[in-house]
């Protein structure tokens, strides 16, 4: 059986998520991580492009706040490190992540 992956890629994501609870906390929202993009946003009816869907389908937003429980999201925020500059499928799927949120009015930190 294979041995389950870390939700956090890196000292960054730790600290970030855990500085979002402490303030999240004060404000009545939620953090949540790894939320598939197609969970957050319309992607049906929405205009994407067949590319642009199936990504959507199969990528996630690093954190997702929303206020309360269970509610729209306020926001999302998303890591792009250094290395998202110098590989072309990093940049394609920035690219596509960012078209995705824009799309559908979300806003992005």
């Amino acid at each position: 059986m294979k041995q389950k992956k870390n939700l956090f890629v890196n000292e960054y994501e730790i600290f970030t998520n855990e500085e979002l609870k402490k303030v999240a906390s004060k404000y009545d929202a939620e953090v949540h991580t790894k939320v598939r993009i197609a969970d957050v946003v319309e992607i049906e009816n929405s205009g994407l492009t067949r590319d642009e869907y199936s990504y959507a389908l199969k990528a996630h937003f690093d954190f997702v706040v929303t206020r309360g429980r269970h509610l729209s999201p306020e926001f999302v925020i998303e890591f792009d490190e250094a290395y998202h500059g110098q590989s072309e499928k990093s940049i394609r799927n920035d690219k596509l992540k960012n078209l995705t949120g824009r799309q559908n009015r979300l806003k992005s930190l």
